[in-house]
């Protein structure tokens, strides 16, 4: 190494004594000459040489990526839209009718009116002949009328029912293609033990037939005493049809009317004049247009089985009218028999009043539950 420096030493001072590196320094010359002919030096890597390394040996030669690398996150996935939840619409409870059964009345103790049989609901007229108000000394003609000690007046039933009270129309001579009338849903009480029930309507047919188309308010009670009070309309032998998001309350003053506009077609309104709540609704119906009813039920269950009646009070129907035979005509007018509500023992459990000085108000009063 000492003799080659040696040599480049005299060569560069050989070079510059006859000026050949005018333009560059003694010093770059040197450099560039080292560069071309000195070898450059070998970096030498030392392993280390324990028995148990060979691993660490492969790793220095081929290093292994770094463990625990994070993987590269993939891109959110969207979630599908799900629809919006739909806000749950209140329905109120069912009319406790769930087996629809045909009303069967008697003539009550004493009274001399026909009796009434129901027959198929193909037939228009009666069975029995002679069934006209007048000549059975109805309670809106005539015939003799009892008192309590609370008005108002209670009338002698011309007819026994086991769920029925109020009065009906009836005669095989006349046609019924509508009836209306006014009413305040009662406030019912319960009778501590079991669900109690009542319904206040007004109805074409079912007196003489199979057939009744009917609309009115249904209240429940439960055992511990909570009313539940709903509008309902009912085309026999179907069951009742609640109408939803027509609200009812205790005390309410409503107003309903069933009318046939044609042949086979039925429109069904009931208003709450309390809250200004409006249903109507046309329907198909066959009807023998055989009565016409206003009345206070004890409502039937699965199977025809009546529930207990509630004590609803007194329920004071007003302005009913009947199209008999094409003319309107009020309850009096269209010469109308009264029904009783009667116990297996034949215990009044709930009785029609007279009918008022108007021809078209009475009142149903509570007497007793079964």
């Amino acid at each position: 190494m000492s003799k080659l420096l040696r040599r480049l030493v005299r060569l560069l001072a050989h070079f510059a004594h006859r000026r050949v590196i005018p333009f560059f320094g003694v010093a770059a010359f040197a450099a560039l000459m080292t560069t071309l002919f000195v070898p450059p030096l070998i970096k030498v890597t030392i392993l280390p040489s324990s028995a148990n390394n060979t691993q660490e040996k492969i790793n220095q030669i081929n290093p292994q990526k770094p463990k625990n690398i994070p993987k590269k996150s993939s891109p959110p996935v969207q979630a599908k839209s799900q629809p919006a939840p739909q806000p749950s619409v209140a329905v109120a409870p069912s009319k406790p009718v769930a087996t629809p059964t045909t009303v069967t009345v008697s003539p009550a103790t004493g009274s001399s009116v026909p009796t009434l049989s129901p027959t198929s609901s193909s037939t228009t007229t009666s069975s029995t002949s002679g069934t006209s108000g007048s000549s059975g000394g109805s309670g809106s003609s005539g015939g003799s009328s009892t008192t309590t000690s609370s008005s108002p007046t209670l009338a002698t039933p011309n007819y026994t029912s086991s769920n029925w009270a109020g009065y009906f129309a009836v005669n095989s001579k006349d046609s019924y293609s509508a009836v209306s009338s006014s009413w305040v849903v009662p406030t019912p009480t319960g009778n501590g033990t079991s669900l109690s029930a009542d319904a206040t309507w007004i109805g074409i047919g079912g007196i003489t037939s199979n057939d009744l188309i009917q609309v009115g308010t249904a209240d429940t009670v439960s055992a511990s005493g909570q009313v539940s009070t709903e509008a309902f309309y009912e085309m026999l032998p179907n069951s009742a049809i609640t109408i939803k998001n027509f609200l009812v309350n205790s005390g309410d003053s409503v107003n309903a009317s069933l009318s046939q506009v044609t042949s086979g077609q039925w429109k069904i309104t009931i208003n709450d004049t309390t809250d200004s709540q409006s249903f109507s609704i046309t329907v198909a119906y066959t009807s023998t247009l055989s009565s016409a009813e206003w009345i206070e039920e004890d409502p039937s269950g699965t199977g025809g089985q009546l529930y207990p009646l509630d004590n609803f009070g007194t329920v004071s129907f007003s302005a009913g009218s009947a199209l008999v035979n094409g003319t309107s005509e009020t309850i009096k007018a269209a010469n109308s028999y009264s029904v009783a509500m009667v116990d297996s023992s034949n215990k009044t459990e709930a009785a029609p009043s007279v009918i008022g000085s108007d021809g078209a108000s009475f009142s149903v009063i509570w007497q007793t539950s079964n």
